[in-house]
């Protein structure tokens, strides 16, 4: 199966569940660039600041709710973004608000730097 950057992602239920257990293995077609998140030093950060802690424990309890919902022989390590909107707009909506243009202007020069860094 081919995965589109902007419409695919792998493994984000390992950050929200202890007991995931990985489905298959993925193998890059052309050279690649790999993000890992690992769960518990993620969630140790995020502790580290209640607001984001509140928002992130909102979105897991989501999450997972989501992903219970799903016929055991559907689950898969890859989300696609069009089954993963709808759920995500009901259970975090503000995910789906509009940005404001001061967000959007910071998100760009945050966007440019990370370019810079990975390049």
């Amino acid at each position: 199966e081919h995965l589109d950057q902007d419409r695919h992602w792998i493994s984000e239920p390992a950050l929200w569940s202890r007991d995931w257990e990985h489905l298959g293995f993925v193998l890059a077609a052309e050279d690649s660039t790999v993000l890992r998140l690992s769960a518990l030093p993620f969630q140790e950060i995020a502790r580290t600041n209640p607001a984001s802690m509140a928002q992130l424990s909102k979105y897991a309890a989501g999450f997972m709710s989501w992903l219970n919902g799903i016929p055991y022989d559907e689950l898969s390590d890859v989300a696609r973004l069009e089954d993963f909107e709808a759920a995500a707009s009901q259970f975090m909506p503000e995910l789906f608000w509009e940005t404001p243009p001061a967000l959007q202007r910071l998100n760009s020069r945050m966007s440019g730097f990370f370019k810079q860094v990975f390049a």
